[in-house]
């Protein structure tokens, strides 16, 4: 299983953005989350803000034996939804469900 993760993001699959990591004052790196500590426990990692996007990529950093992750992703349609953490999306600037990429 997976025990740490990065997550890349994109509107057309050609230019990524990174998840940063501003916890150092004056860098930006990408921010690495914590995976499973065993292999039946369910994990939920949040953004620190939310994103914009059309693809998400999870790039598995470290993993116990080998790599296996099941993952989703929650999105915003309204400022109403509220995620299992108990926290709350803003329609202007969480994920959105967009017609004119057909889905």
């Amino acid at each position: 299983w997976v025990t740490k993760f990065t997550v890349q993001y994109s509107l057309d699959e050609q230019l990524w953005d990174i998840i940063p990591d501003s916890t150092e004052l004056g860098t930006v790196d990408e921010m690495e989350f914590v995976g499973n500590s065993a292999r039946d426990v369910k994990v939920y990692a949040a953004f620190p803000t939310p994103i914009t996007a059309r693809y998400v990529r999870i790039v598995a950093q470290a993993w116990h034996s080998y790599i296996a992750l099941r993952a989703g992703v929650q999105e915003c349609l309204d400022s109403e939804h509220i995620f299992p953490s108990g926290a709350t999306c803003s329609a202007m600037l969480g994920l959105r469900h967009d017609e004119t990429w057909g889905w």
